[in-house]
Protein backbone atom coordinates (compact mmCIF):
# COMPACT_ATOMS: atom_id res chain seq x y z
CA UNK A 1 0.00 0.00 0.00
CA UNK A 2 1.46 3.40 -0.91
CA UNK A 3 1.58 6.45 1.34
CA UNK A 4 -1.63 7.87 -0.11
CA UNK A 5 -3.70 4.72 0.32
CA UNK A 6 -5.46 3.99 3.58
CA UNK A 7 -6.93 0.70 4.71
CA UNK A 8 -10.64 1.36 4.81
CA UNK A 9 -13.18 -0.90 6.48
CA UNK A 10 -15.89 -2.49 4.41
CA UNK A 11 -18.95 -0.26 4.47
CA UNK A 12 -22.35 -1.75 3.71
CA UNK A 13 -25.45 0.37 3.21
CA UNK A 14 -28.76 -1.48 3.34
CA UNK A 15 -31.84 0.31 2.10
CA UNK A 16 -34.98 -0.26 0.08
CA UNK A 17 -35.77 1.08 -3.39
CA UNK A 18 -36.20 4.84 -3.56
CA UNK A 19 -34.66 5.47 -0.14
CA UNK A 20 -31.66 7.47 -1.35
CA UNK A 21 -29.01 4.73 -1.63
CA UNK A 22 -27.38 6.19 -4.73
CA UNK A 23 -27.30 9.64 -3.15
CA UNK A 24 -25.64 8.28 0.00
CA UNK A 25 -23.25 5.94 -1.84
CA UNK A 26 -22.09 8.72 -4.16
CA UNK A 27 -21.64 11.02 -1.16
CA UNK A 28 -19.52 8.42 0.65
CA UNK A 29 -17.48 7.78 -2.50
CA UNK A 30 -16.76 11.50 -2.94
CA UNK A 31 -15.93 11.86 0.76
CA UNK A 32 -13.38 9.03 0.44
CA UNK A 33 -12.08 10.50 -2.80
CA UNK A 34 -11.52 14.00 -1.45
CA UNK A 35 -10.97 13.34 2.23
CA UNK A 36 -8.35 11.85 4.48
CA UNK A 37 -9.44 10.04 7.63
CA UNK A 38 -7.70 11.45 10.69
CA UNK A 39 -6.57 9.42 13.71
CA UNK A 40 -9.60 10.61 15.69
CA UNK A 41 -12.01 9.25 13.02
CA UNK A 42 -12.88 12.63 11.51
CA UNK A 43 -12.12 13.58 7.92
CA UNK A 44 -10.27 16.51 6.44
CA UNK A 45 -9.69 17.60 2.87
CA UNK A 46 -6.81 15.58 1.41
CA UNK A 47 -4.31 16.20 -1.33
CA UNK A 48 -4.21 12.94 -3.26
CA UNK A 49 -3.71 12.35 -6.92
CA UNK A 50 -5.64 9.66 -8.77
CA UNK A 51 -7.07 8.27 -5.52
CA UNK A 52 -10.16 6.99 -7.34
CA UNK A 53 -8.00 4.03 -8.41
CA UNK A 54 -8.00 2.87 -4.77
CA UNK A 55 -11.77 2.96 -4.24
CA UNK A 56 -14.09 0.13 -5.28
CA UNK A 57 -17.85 0.60 -5.24
CA UNK A 58 -19.95 -2.50 -5.87
CA UNK A 59 -23.63 -2.48 -6.85
CA UNK A 60 -26.15 -5.12 -7.92
CA UNK A 61 -27.05 -4.20 -11.50
CA UNK A 62 -25.48 -2.62 -14.57
CA UNK A 63 -28.13 0.09 -14.38
CA UNK A 64 -27.13 0.89 -10.80
CA UNK A 65 -23.46 0.93 -11.81
CA UNK A 66 -24.08 3.46 -14.57
CA UNK A 67 -26.30 5.52 -12.27
CA UNK A 68 -23.57 5.57 -9.60
CA UNK A 69 -20.85 6.58 -12.04
CA UNK A 70 -23.07 9.27 -13.50
CA UNK A 71 -24.03 10.59 -10.06
CA UNK A 72 -20.40 10.74 -8.88
CA UNK A 73 -19.23 12.57 -12.02
CA UNK A 74 -22.22 14.93 -11.95
CA UNK A 75 -21.79 15.74 -8.25
CA UNK A 76 -18.05 16.35 -8.69
CA UNK A 77 -18.87 18.69 -11.58
CA UNK A 78 -21.44 20.50 -9.41
CA UNK A 79 -18.95 20.74 -6.53
CA UNK A 80 -16.26 22.09 -8.85
CA UNK A 81 -18.66 24.93 -9.68
CA UNK A 82 -19.50 25.59 -6.01
CA UNK A 83 -22.96 24.08 -6.37
CA UNK A 84 -24.87 20.89 -5.65
CA UNK A 85 -26.45 19.00 -2.78
CA UNK A 86 -23.13 17.83 -1.34
CA UNK A 87 -21.32 21.16 -0.93
CA UNK A 88 -22.60 22.06 2.56
CA UNK A 89 -22.28 18.61 4.17
CA UNK A 90 -18.86 17.95 2.59
CA UNK A 91 -17.54 21.37 3.57
CA UNK A 92 -18.56 20.65 7.15
CA UNK A 93 -17.44 17.01 7.25
CA UNK A 94 -14.07 17.67 5.56
CA UNK A 95 -13.46 20.78 7.68
CA UNK A 96 -12.70 22.97 4.68
CA UNK A 97 -13.91 26.01 2.78
CA UNK A 98 -16.17 25.91 -0.29
CA UNK A 99 -13.32 27.34 -2.39
CA UNK A 100 -10.86 24.60 -1.42
CA UNK A 101 -13.56 21.97 -1.91
CA UNK A 102 -14.24 23.38 -5.39
CA UNK A 103 -10.56 23.11 -6.36
CA UNK A 104 -10.22 19.57 -4.97
CA UNK A 105 -13.42 18.50 -6.74
CA UNK A 106 -12.25 19.89 -10.06
CA UNK A 107 -8.91 18.06 -9.72
CA UNK A 108 -10.65 14.79 -8.76
CA UNK A 109 -13.10 15.12 -11.66
CA UNK A 110 -10.23 15.65 -14.11
CA UNK A 111 -8.39 12.63 -12.69
CA UNK A 112 -11.46 10.41 -13.11
CA UNK A 113 -12.25 11.61 -16.62
CA UNK A 114 -8.65 11.31 -17.84
CA UNK A 115 -8.33 7.84 -16.28
CA UNK A 116 -11.90 6.60 -16.66
CA UNK A 117 -10.89 2.93 -17.02
CA UNK A 118 -9.66 2.97 -13.42
CA UNK A 119 -12.97 4.39 -12.12
CA UNK A 120 -14.03 1.25 -10.21
CA UNK A 121 -17.78 1.06 -9.88
CA UNK A 122 -18.95 -2.39 -10.88
CA UNK A 123 -21.56 -5.05 -10.29
CA UNK A 124 -21.01 -7.85 -7.81
CA UNK A 125 -20.84 -10.32 -10.73
CA UNK A 126 -18.22 -8.36 -12.60
CA UNK A 127 -16.17 -7.83 -9.44
CA UNK A 128 -16.06 -11.57 -8.74
CA UNK A 129 -15.25 -12.30 -12.39
CA UNK A 130 -12.24 -9.99 -12.03
CA UNK A 131 -11.20 -11.75 -8.82
CA UNK A 132 -11.49 -15.20 -10.44
CA UNK A 133 -9.56 -14.14 -13.54
CA UNK A 134 -6.83 -12.61 -11.37
CA UNK A 135 -6.51 -15.78 -9.28
CA UNK A 136 -6.41 -17.92 -12.40
CA UNK A 137 -3.71 -15.69 -13.88
CA UNK A 138 -1.65 -15.79 -10.66
CA UNK A 139 -1.93 -19.60 -10.58
CA UNK A 140 -0.82 -19.72 -14.23
CA UNK A 141 -4.13 -21.31 -15.23
CA UNK A 142 -6.30 -20.66 -18.25
CA UNK A 143 -8.31 -17.58 -17.36
CA UNK A 144 -10.19 -17.27 -20.63
CA UNK A 145 -13.45 -18.89 -19.61
CA UNK A 146 -17.16 -18.21 -19.88
CA UNK A 147 -19.74 -18.38 -17.14
CA UNK A 148 -22.82 -20.44 -17.89
CA UNK A 149 -25.97 -20.64 -15.85
CA UNK A 150 -27.69 -24.02 -15.97
CA UNK A 151 -30.85 -23.74 -13.93
CA UNK A 152 -31.81 -27.36 -14.69
CA UNK A 153 -28.61 -28.66 -13.05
Amino acid sequence: MNDNAQAMPLQIIKASAGSGKTFQLAYEYIKLLLGVKNDDGTYSLGKRSEYHQHILAVTFTNKATEEMKSRIVNELWQLSRGQGDYIKPLTAELHTTPELLMKASQKALEEILFNYTTFNVSTIDSFFQTVLRTFAFELDQDYDYAVELDQDY
